[in-house]
């Protein structure tokens, strides 16, 4: 199965940002998060969509410190944008330009917040987690008043895409999140991490 094509990436942040968050201007301030871990992922080719676009998931190898340099290069990069953005109004008012980075600045960090809200653990290694070549089930996301698509998606992709004999790892969000990993035959392990040997 293809991963999503890049310029999916604005509306699959959208629509991770929307399925977590309570209400949309909770969602607004996630996007930007939101967008710099679909590109993350979307650069490593772990993004999948549903047909109908109501569906999300994030399948990759586990590769935290790469993840981490893709998700940090993301973001400045995009406060080097900012910054060029910025420097004119420098130049109208000193406090301007500072102004503009500290407001996004601020932005993230409630961004950061509202996806963490669903988040149990940082990691979904646990130390019961079996050893081997393991991928990460993330950023299950359905559009909100929309069903199936993402855990149909998820299934297809599981069983297409991660080679037999390898390691499936999750961190469920919430418990209803971990019973439907645990229907899905996947092994819990504390703090809603979980396991399955594809």
């Amino acid at each position: 199965m293809p991963p999503a094509p890049l310029h999916r990436a604005p509306a699959l942040a959208w629509l991770m940002s929307h399925a977590y968050a309570p209400n949309r201007p909770l969602a607004v301030l996630a996007y930007p998060l939101a967008l710099a871990v679909t590109l993350t992922y979307q650069l490593r080719g772990g993004v999948y969509e549903s047909a109908d676009h109501h569906g999300m998931v994030i399948v990759a190898r586990w590769r935290p410190g790469l993840d981490a340099v893709l998700v940090i290069g993301l973001i400045l990069t995009g406060y080097a944008a900012l910054g060029l953005l910025a420097w004119p109004l420098a130049l109208l008012h000193p406090l301007l330009g500072p102004g503009v980075f500290a407001v996004a600045g601020l932005l993230g960090v409630a961004g950061a917040i509202v996806l963490a809200q669903g988040q149990q653990s940082a990691t979904p290694i646990a130390r019961d987690t079996p050893h081997g070549d393991r991928w990460q089930v993330a950023a299950l996301a359905q559009r909100p008043g929309t069903r199936l698509s993402a855990l149909l998606l998820t299934r297809h992709v599981l069983a297409t895409v991660v080679p037999a004999g390898d390691v499936l790892v999750a961190a469920a969000g919430t418990e209803r999140l971990e019973q439907a990993y645990i229907r899905a035959g996947f092994t819990p392990v504390g703090r809603r991490r979980l396991y399955r040997i594809a």
